[in-house]
């Protein structure tokens, strides 16, 4: 947290990607507030929402966090509206000034993980009329690697109405 504000005072602004995996909301909320105070200090929020099945314990802890998921039904009805409503929430509380949606690890880049990801900005479109949006686009080393994959992704992502991209590429071979 210390480097943080060291460097965005250092380099005279800069944004830090907050990590609720590593921090609990009263850390995110003084991190933020410290960040937000430093002449260029910008915040964004990563939800680290990549494995919905996770079960680190301080990231399963936040408000957002679903206690219940189910794969099939989650993006396609009110348990997605009430996860980007606690995000919103919670961005808004840190003072971001974009939200980062969250996204699925992609194993593969397939017609399914691309429906998830139109479900979730088209969700989040309808709702959002303030923050700017930015899509997660997470993936497993080997969709990384795989030209094929890529070409598919960038075509979809052409079609999306977001006004950024925040990639997160692992590079762990098991996709957890």
């Amino acid at each position: 947290m210390e480097h943080c504000r060291s460097l965005i005072s250092l380099w005279n602004g800069g944004t830090a990607i907050l990590s609720p995996r590593d921090l609990d909301d009263e850390q995110l909320e003084r991190l933020a507030g410290s960040i937000n105070a430093l002449p260029g200090g910008e915040c964004l929020l990563d939800p680290q929402f990549y494995l919905p099945h996770a079960d680190h314990e301080r990231l399963c802890s936040h408000d957002y966090w679903p206690a219940e998921y189910e794969t099939g039904v989650f993006f396609q009805g009110p348990a997605l509206t009430k996860l980007l409503r606690k995000l919103r929430e919670l961005n808004v509380r840190l003072g971001c000034r974009a939200f980062i949606l969250p996204g699925l690890l992609a194993g593969s880049v397939d017609d399914d993980w691309l429906a998830t990801q139109r479900a979730i900005i088209e969700e989040a479109q309808a709702k959002e009329k303030q923050l700017p949006l930015i899509a997660t686009i997470a993936l497993s080393a080997e969709a990384a690697k795989d030209e094929d994959q890529i070409a598919l992704l960038l075509e979809a992502a052409e079609q999306w109405t977001v006004q950024r991209y925040y990639v997160f590429a692992s590079t762990r071979t098991d996709n957890t």
